[in-house]
């Protein structure tokens, strides 16, 4: 009887090497939804909301902040957070990435390389989508303002809370 260890044994040394960690930017996104095109002063729905930069990351050290809408990678447009995604996936810790940002009625470029991702016990809890479903909060806008929301049948934030 013949063994076939010897034609694994090529297979098995293969897959035995750790896999690369993905390149990281290090922001959480989220869409631009109509609503925030309309409040943003934002044409049309190109563009990705960035909803929070983690410190230290190749994103904070490019300068993106809080607020920015991330327009193109390397002149590509993105309207998705999984478009922007897909063309981070496409690149390797170290390659260089130029993100072009709508940064309230300015146009500004940023590059940098990015990163590998950190194992998740050692990435920084997200500010946002955790735990309950907020229910009604406030934003601060790039002007200072601030901007109440609520989802279903509540009163505003600071309002009357009698029917």
């Amino acid at each position: 009887m013949r063994s076939f260890l010897p034609l694994l044994l090529p297979f098995a040394l293969l897959s035995a090497e750790p896999t690369p960690a993905p390149a990281w930017l290090g922001v959480h996104l989220n869409e631009v939804d109509e609503a925030l095109s309309y409040h943003l002063n934002l044409s049309g729905d190109l563009g990705v909301l960035v909803e929070e930069v983690v410190p230290g990351s190749p994103g904070a050290a490019m300068g993106l902040k809080t607020w920015d809408i991330i327009v193109a990678v390397d002149g590509k447009p993105v309207y998705t957070p999984r478009a922007l995604q897909a063309e981070i996936r496409e690149r390797k810790p170290g390659d260089a990435v130029a993100l072009t940002v709508r940064r309230g009625p300015q146009s500004v470029d940023v590059k940098g390389p990015l990163a590998p991702r950190p194992p998740e016990s050692e990435r920084p809890p997200m500010a946002f989508g955790e735990g309950p479903t907020p229910r009604r909060g406030q934003l601060r806008q790039p002007d200072g303002s601030v901007m109440e929301w609520s989802i279903g049948e509540q009163p505003p934030i600071g309002g009357d809370t009698k029917p």
